[in-house]
C-alpha cells in the first residue's frame, strides 16, 4: 500500500518535469538546460520537535491546497522521497498567474531537503515524573546556583521571562492550593493546620499538572534540558550527526 503522505498536488505538467530525486548521485552532470534541475534548494532544519517529515509534508500539502484556492499564482507540492538516512526531499513548483496574451506563466522549481533529526528529539522527549523533576532541578536549581540564569536575565530579559514560564505554573499552582483550599479548611476549621495545608499542597499539584499538561509548557523544559544535556556531552548521536561524514579513503588522514 503506497504512503498516504506520498501524493502529489494536481500541478499540470508538475509531475513530468520534476521526477523524484535520485537516491544516488547520477552518473553524468546534467545540461544546464534539463528540467532536472530545480531552480532553488531548500534546506530545511526543524526545531526540537519529534515530528518528522510525513508531517511537514502533509502540512505543506494542506497548507498549499488552502492557498490555491484564494490565489491566482499557484503552488504544488510532489511526492516525498527518502534519501539516505537522515534526508527526505519533495519538489514544489509555483507557478505565476495566467498572462494576458495567452503565454506560458512562469515558473519556479524548488527542492525540499527535510534534514531528519526527529529521531533523535523522539529519544528525549517523553519525561516521567522523576525525569521531569530533574530537569526542574537542573534548569532552575543549577541554572541559578551556575549564574547562568543571571547571565540570561542581563542580555535576554525577554528569553529569562519565558525560561521561567514552565516554573512560574508550578509556583502558582502550588500557592493557589495552600492559600485557597488549605487557607479555606483552616480558616473554616474543617481540619487542623497541618492537614489542611498538607491537603492544600496536594490540590496545587494536581492543578500544576492539569495546568502544565493544558497549556502545554512544559515542552519549553524539555527543550531546556535538552539543550542542558547537548551542551556537556550527554546526546552523542546529535554530536555524532552535526560531525560531517569523512569518505573511508580519507580515514586517519591527519590524526
Amino acid at each position: 500500500m503506497a504512503d498516504p503522505d506520498d501524493t502529489t498536488v494536481p500541478g499540470g505538467d508538475f509531475a513530468e518535469t520534476l521526477p523524484p530525486a535520485p537516491s544516488t548521485p547520477a552518473p553524468a552532470q546534467e545540461s544546464k538546460g534539463s528540467t532536472h534541475a530545480p531552480d532553488r534548494l531548500v534546506f530545511f532544519f526543524g526545531g526540537f520537535d519529534p515530528k518528522g517529515a510525513r508531517f511537514y509534508h502533509r502540512l505543506f500539502r494542506n497548507g498549499i491546497a488552502q492557498r490555491n484556492a484564494t490565489h491566482d499564482q499557484t503552488l504544488a507540492i510532489g511526492k516525498r522521497h527518502r534519501v539516505g538516512r537522515w534526508t527526505s526531499v519533495w519538489p514544489a513548483l509555483w507557478r505565476g498567474a495566467p498572462r494576458a496574451g495567452g503565454g506560458r506563466p512562469p515558473t519556479m522549481r524548488t527542492r525540499f531537503h527535510f534534514m531528519r533529526w526527529d529521531d533523535i528529539v523522539r529519544q528525549h522527549w517523553q519525561r516521567g515524573p522523576w525525569r521531569l523533576a530533574r530537569d526542574y532541578w537542573h534548569v532552575y536549581a543549577g541554572g541559578a546556583l551556575a549564574g547562568v540564569l543571571a547571565r540570561i536575565r542581563r542580555q535576554a530579559p525577554a528569553a529569562f521571562g519565558l525560561a521561567l514560564f514552565p516554573l512560574n505554573v508550578a509556583l502558582l499552582s502550588f500557592v493557589s492550593g495552600l492559600l485557597g483550599v488549605g487557607g479555606a479548611l483552616l480558616w473554616t476549621d474543617m481540619l487542623p493546620p497541618l492537614p489542611a495545608l498538607l491537603t492544600g499542597l496536594a490540590c496545587g499539584v494536581v492543578a500544576w499538572r492539569m495546568i502544565a499538561t493544558w497549556i502545554g509548557c512544559e515542552r519549553l523544559l524539555r527543550f531546556y534540558g535538552f539543550m542542558r544535556e547537548h551542551a556537556i556531552g550527554e546526546v552523542p548521536a546529535l554530536d555524532e550527526r552535526e560531525r560531517p561524514a569523512v569518505p573511508p579513503c580519507l580515514q586517519g588522514l591527519g590524526a
